[in-house]
């Protein structure tokens, strides 16, 4: 069994990711899904998962903490980008905004997507928590009418009374995460079953049988060669 965690980016989304996981989990693969904001030790509780979807400074968390772990970032895209500052246009009608991500790619985009949203947008860079602090106080303090973000700083404008547009994931974009995540387990799911039909075949043999890699370092090696070659010490390495 591969076990899959996926943290759904906003509250409003975990129905429709619920919905996903009940099409999408097989016998060989489990697949949880959680809101993060509210449960943040959960981070620190995820040894028993193969495969990780999570987004922003989440995913750059999980990944810190957990390295050698397959993690999938869940990214938005421009056109993600583009409905929250169009709906951030029409519901608040700031005359400027303040676009707190992780997006050096915009930077380009930003006189056309002022034009759109006729506001001045500055973009602010967020990576962690404690950007996402610096970035809200440096919205606060050049003048931004209404802020366009990610679920941190939002989180943090909501708790302050300020004007913020979060920008939410299209459940295409959703979908298509869900399937790498998918694949990923699958091809996990694989390589476990090939490892342990290998084991199998090694330990049914009368034979003294070891595999080892270009360098000679010993990969496998069954009963009957770990005791011929006295190898049991390989275990402790």
């Amino acid at each position: 069994m591969v076990n899959v965690i996926v943290f759904v980016p906003s509250p409003d989304q975990l129905k429709y990711v619920e919905g996903l996981v009940r099409d999408m989990q097989t016998d060989e693969v489990h697949i949880d899904a959680v809101h993060r904001f509210g449960n943040p030790e959960i981070l620190n509780h995820l040894d028993s998962y193969d495969v990780i979807l999570a987004r922003g400074i989440s995913y750059r968390m999980i990944r810190e903490q957990y390295p050698d772990k397959h993690i999938t970032h869940l990214a938005f895209d421009g056109t993600d980008v583009l409905e929250a500052l169009l709906h951030c246009r029409d519901s608040f009608h700031p005359q400027k905004i303040g676009l707190c991500l992780k997006r050096d790619e915009l930077k380009p985009l930003l006189p056309g997507l002022c034009e759109l949203c006729h506001a001045e947008i500055h973009l602010y860079e967020v990576v962690d928590e404690k950007s996402a602090y610096e970035a809200v106080d440096a919205c606060q303090r050049d003048g931004m009418d209404a802020v366009v973000s990610g679920g941190t700083v939002s989180d943090i404008c909501r708790k302050r009374g300020i004007a913020c547009t979060y920008i939410h994931v299209r459940p295409a974009t959703l979908e298509r995460a869900m399937q790498e995540v998918l694949n990923t387990a699958r091809t996990i799911n694989t390589e476990r079953t090939k490892t342990n039909i290998i084991r199998m075949i090694l330990d049914s043999s009368d034979d003294a049988v070891m595999a080892v890699d270009e360098t000679g370092c010993v990969l496998e090696a069954n009963g009957q060669a770990y005791q011929l070659y006295q190898l049991a010490f390989l275990h402790n390495w």
